[in-house]
């Protein structure tokens, strides 16, 4: 009985069946868009956070800050959190 109830609806499909696909499609669409920009975002911070470690590396290396001064500056964009 149930194949024949699939079948029927396969072929008929009702505008209440439409608007359920459609809301569970653009739901899954949403989560999927949603986790990879919270991926590209965290990529692109954690990238810019070496990228200011290497600098202030470099100033510390060639004498234009020293390392109490660079480390000073790394914990400070930290936060109060991470300290």
């Amino acid at each position: 009985m149930f194949p024949i109830l699939l079948a029927s609806s396969v072929d008929n499909p009702s505008m209440d069946d439409i608007l359920k696909i459609v809301i569970v499609g653009g739901g899954i669409l949403i989560g999927f868009v949603a986790v990879v920009f919270g991926m590209v975002a965290s990529i692109l911070k954690h990238r810019q956070m070496e990228r200011t470690r290497r600098e202030v590396a470099a100033y510390v290396a060639e004498g234009s800050m020293t390392a109490d001064e660079g480390e000073r500056l790394l914990r400070a964009g930290r936060g109060p959190a991470q300290s």
